[in-house]
This record gives structure tokens, C-alpha cells and sequence, in this order.
């Protein structure tokens, strides 16, 4: 008995002193997330008085190397409360090497901008159309410069001013488009506003009906024969006929209520 005794107050002294020697455990208390160890050569701990009960210790010396990690594992073997160390401080001895690496923008950081793409620019509206029915072409103009030429097929009697209704003549003179037919007999179509008030006067003088619906169009729907092959290069009945990839193109570039302008 006396034995036992001696031995329990040797035990209590050997563990008041500075702890020298290796490493005898090595434990991670999942409850707690509590490391815990006996001993460690590398490190120096200053141990608290009972009211630092859970503060990290003031001196620790930080270890990298993996040998110097261990042992700082299996350090605090004692289960006393100035042997218990919160995760922070644990990370503290670690040098944090054990915890993934998470990248937090610092306050002075500059912030990653997205830049807005620029909206598609449309394609330049004309503002004046020419037709020289003398050459067969018509231009589309934005000031002065010329955005497209087209070659164009006329009425089987091209030259002058339309008079009457069925005369197969396209009008003289400043004009407006001002309608687009989806449904046309060709494709696509966009209207020339004729007959103006000069142009009704006069045929009401002569006696004649003016006419009308004089088109800027495509060519001809459907699979019968063109009428080209009967007619020739001019073979509408007065309206102004080009290719039906042109016409897409002249309806991109030409908006209700551009003038257009004729002449022989």
C-alpha cells in the first residue's frame, strides 16, 4: 500500500514538471475537437492558471515540418483543463497547415467587373432612293453616299410619266413609299404612294383613270413561266421588279416613309 502510495505522488510530481520526452499519445476528440498530448521536445507552453481556463496559450513556438506536427499532436495528454486548447489554438501550433486554403477577397481588392457587350449596331437606314429608268438602276443614298445599287426591270413602255391606268409606265417625279405587302403576287413588296393630287387632276382631265399600286417588288410566286419569257427584260405592268435576295436586303435598308425620287 505504501508502494502504490509512493508511487501515485512521484507520478503527480514527474507531471509538475516541465514536460521533456517523446510522444505517447496522439488523440482528436471528435465531441470537443480537443487535440490532446503528453510530451514534446520542439515546443514550449506556457500553461495557464485556472482563470485562462479555454485561452490559447500565450508562447508557442510554430512547427511545419510533419515529425514537429505529430508530436505537436500528442502533446496535451492530460485531461486537466489548463491541458485543453480550443481549434484556434491548435491552428495557431499547426501554422493553420492542416485547414483547406479558402480565397477571401481582402477589403482592398479589386472586384471583378463584367462589361455589358455592346448592342448590335444596326444597319444604316437610307433616306433617299433614286431610280434612273433610263439605265435600269436604283440607288439607295444616305447623304451622299450610295448604300446600295440594283438593277431593275420595268413596264413594257418605260419611258415618261404615267398617265393613265394601264399604260404600263412607272411614274416621274418625288414620290414616298409608304406601305409594305407581305401578300403580294411577288415577294415582297413595298408600295410607291402614286397617284398624288397632280397626278389625279390630270388624268381626271384627260378623261382616265390614273392607275395605281405601283410596287417596288420581287419576283414572281408560284411555278408558273416568268413573265420575262414573254415579255422581255421589262415585264412588270409599270411597278419596279428586283431579285427576291434584294428585296430583302432594300427592306432592311428602307423604312415606311422614305422619299424616292424617278426619272427618265
Amino acid at each position: 500500500m505504501k508502494t502504490l502510495y509512493g508511487i501515485a505522488i512521484a507520478a503527480t510530481m514527474l507531471w509538475a514538471l516541465p514536460q521533456t520526452g517523446t510522444a505517447s499519445a496522439n488523440t482528436l476528440s471528435s465531441d470537443t475537437e480537443i487535440l490532446t498530448a503528453s510530451t514534446s521536445t520542439n515546443i514550449t507552453i506556457t500553461q495557464p492558471n485556472d482563470a485562462q481556463t479555454d485561452t490559447a496559450p500565450k508562447t508557442v513556438s510554430r512547427v511545419s515540418d510533419k515529425s514537429s506536427i505529430d508530436a505537436v499532436r500528442s502533446i496535451i495528454a492530460s485531461s486537466s483543463s489548463a491541458a485543453r486548447y480550443s481549434r484556434s489554438s491548435i491552428d495557431e501550433i499547426l501554422g493553420k497547415s492542416q485547414r483547406p486554403k479558402t480565397d477571401t477577397p481582402k477589403p482592398n481588392d479589386k472586384k471583378t467587373v463584367l462589361i455589358k457587350p455592346p448592342e448590335p449596331v444596326d444597319t444604316p437606314k437610307v433616306d433617299l432612293v433614286k431610280i434612273d429608268k433610263s439605265m435600269r438602276k436604283m440607288f439607295l443614298l444616305k447623304g451622299d453616299e450610295v448604300v446600295a445599287t440594283y438593277g431593275i426591270a420595268l413596264g413594257a413602255n418605260p419611258k415618261g410619266h404615267k398617265l393613265r391606268e394601264g399604260d404600263k409606265r412607272t411614274p416621274e417625279g418625288r414620290y414616298t413609299l409608304d406601305l409594305i405587302n407581305e401578300r403580294s403576287r411577288f415577294y415582297r413588296s413595298i408600295r410607291i404612294n402614286y397617284p398624288s393630287k397632280e397626278d389625279l387632276a390630270r388624268a381626271e382631265l384627260l378623261g382616265f383613270p390614273p392607275g395605281g399600286q405601283i410596287m417596288i417588288h420581287g419576283q414572281k410566286n408560284g411555278n408558273g413561266p416568268h413573265p420575262s419569257l414573254n415579255r422581255g427584260k421589262d415585264w412588270t405592268d409599270g411597278c419596279v421588279a428586283i431579285s427576291n435576295k434584294e428585296m430583302d436586303e432594300f427592306l432592311a435598308l428602307v423604312n415606311i416613309g422614305t422619299p424616292i425620287e424617278i426619272e427618265w
